[in-house]
């Protein structure tokens, strides 16, 4: 620490430049300016790890190795356990330098002296000694306690039990502890662990978010000591549900590496903020108990997933869309359908010979499209975000009620996208969109596979126009009726299915609402 006085001040004018102190307690935990736990990578361990995978295919990189990570954390716990556990034994103190002016040197001096001849006791009001062994015992207890939190947190992960996002952030709160809970640092700096409520204004004094934090300002004051609030769940090692929306930390490192193909990377965002909100709302609704809860939780859950679905289409054909920039940036949505990619991009090219695969009809490739864990080879799209979403969905669904429920939703999800999307990307081992050859000069084209309805066609198609719904959409109910009704699908080959698919109305309606906003929105459907 160096106290340096202004110039006119009057420790200045009495001789007084400056001092400075240095800790040697330090010693044990200085490596050449380097202090354990202090690289900031490590808080990528707390990310889900089929989010990170999942992430890397959107972003296009790898922005940190998990092997490369865990290496660097082990050496630097090692490190700090050897210089503790070898500081046990020595003595540390604080070297200080001052400098003053020679006047000031010789007043002190002559008061040094005679301070030396009276008798009495020595003064040591001004510090106090603490045996190393007491000193480093508590520092390697603290140590272990937030490693303790972070190793158990993290083989969660690595055993591939599911950490929600925002949930995980108890897993950076340790890992940020860890570089505070030994040395000395400015506290009030860290507000995340240090305050306990505040907020976050724009330049108008407008409320823009409410923020919270552990609130070690709070346990130093009452006890002496820094803990956390109990803002922690410690049986399911979790921040409880009313605090976890607010004690999350802006612009986490693997948000930051992807800045500019955000868009991409905020759709995965999104899929597993998904999920942590249905599960929250099901607990919060009792959707297990009301029926009427359940059905609605469900039918929300099929709303995403089209959305999301159809968003991940809609960025693979952005190169092919044929509009002015400003009307693409607007276009939200785009039915799989003949008569409205034609709109918007070149007649879409059709797969119709014999060796075409997928020959069971559209049931087969839909599976393609969503299975996961079936042993079929599928390429980096296999961690496009709407198939996280869909796994995602499916897991929770189990656990929230049970595996024949979440096979059953399964089931009607996949009707439901035979229903709405009339063609299909044609996907193959390589990518979503398998393409022609290129031939006589001309580029190659996206493939797509045409869905046809063997019953009665010309009375499917023409549902757009002739239901109450139209572009408002339907409920799902009735398109669960719709999906029961017309339930023969074949391969179109050449041919396709004029007009537009009927449209979900819950999807048009959640289109474009914040995560807040999409909270009230759910809240209004239930009982």
């Amino acid at each position: 620490m160096t106290l340096e006085f202004p110039i006119g001040s009057i420790n200045r004018r009495e001789g007084h430049v400056y001092s400075q102190f240095y800790s040697e307690v330090k010693a044990p935990f200085d490596a050449a300016k380097v202090y354990p736990f202090e690289n900031t990578g490590y808080k990528s361990l707390a990310i889900d790890p089929s989010f990170v995978e999942t992430v890397a295919y959107a972003g296009g990189a790898a922005v940190f190795d998990a092997k490369t990570c865990e290496r660097g954390f082990l050496n630097t716990k090692n490190r700090a356990n050897r210089g503790t556990r070898d500081a046990l034994y020595k003595s540390y103190g604080t070297r200080e330098e001052h400098r003053i002016s020679f006047r000031l040197f010789n007043a002190i001096r002559a008061q040094l002296v005679e301070r030396t001849q009276q008798e009495g006791p020595t003064n040591c009001n001004y510090y106090y000694a603490v045996p190393s062994k007491t000193f480093f015992g508590f520092l390697r207890t603290q140590i272990n306690k937030y490693c303790l939190g972070f190793e158990y947190l993290y083989t969660r992960t690595t055993a591939r039990v599911e950490v929600e996002w925002e949930k995980s952030q108890l897993i950076v709160y340790f890992l940020r502890m860890l570089r505070l809970c030994y040395g000395s640092h400015q506290l009030g700096r860290e507000r995340e662990v240090y305050k306990d409520k505040w907020e976050v204004r724009d330049r108008d004094g407008n409320l823009v978010q409410e923020k919270e934090g552990l609130g070690l300002q709070e346990t130093i004051q009452d006890y002496g000591m820094g803990w956390f609030l109990p803002k922690i769940d410690w049986e399911d090692w979790t921040i409880r549900d009313e605090h976890a929306p607010k004690l999350v930390f802006d612009a986490p490192r693997i948000k930051r590496a992807y800045q500019r193909r955000w868009q991409a990377v905020g759709r995965v965002y999104d899929a597993f903020s998904t999920i942590r909100d249905a599960r929250k709302w099901a607990a919060k609704f009792n959707i297990t108990t009301i029926r009427a809860n359940k059905r609605q939780w469900l039918y929300y859950l099929f709303a995403v997933n089209l959305e999301q679905f159809n968003r991940c289409i809609l960025d693979a054909l952005k190169a092919d869309i044929r509009l002015e920039p400003q009307e693409l940036a607007a276009l939200r949505w785009v039915s799989p359908c003949w008569s409205e990619l034609s709109n918007v991009m070149r007649e879409p090219y059709l797969v119709t010979g014999q060796r075409m695969r997928y020959k069971d009809g559209p049931a087969e490739l839909v599976d393609y499209l969503f299975d996961f864990d079936d042993e079929k080879e599928r390429g980096a799209w296999a961690k496009l975000a709407y198939r996280s979403l869909y796994k995602g969905t499916l897991k929770l669904v189990e656990e929230v009620l049970n595996r024949q429920w979440a096979e059953d939703w399964a089931g009607c999800y996949k009707r439901l996208v035979l229903v709405t999307n009339w063609v299909l990307p044609y996907a193959c081992k390589a990518t979503l969109f398998d393409r022609t050859k290129p031939k006589d000069g001309f580029p190659s084209e996206r493939m797509w596979f045409s869905s046809w309805q063997l019953q009665q066609a010309e009375e499917f198609t023409a549902l757009y126009e002739t239901r109450a719904g139209g572009e408002q959409g339907e409920d799902f109910k009735a398109l669960l009726e719709v999906e029961c009704t017309y339930d023969n699908w074949a391969a179109g080959r050449a041919k396709v299915l004029y007009g537009k698919p009927l449209r979900s109305k819950m999807v048009l309606e959640i289109q474009g609402l914040s995560q807040h906003a999409r909270e009230e929105y759910f809240a209004s459907l239930m009982s």
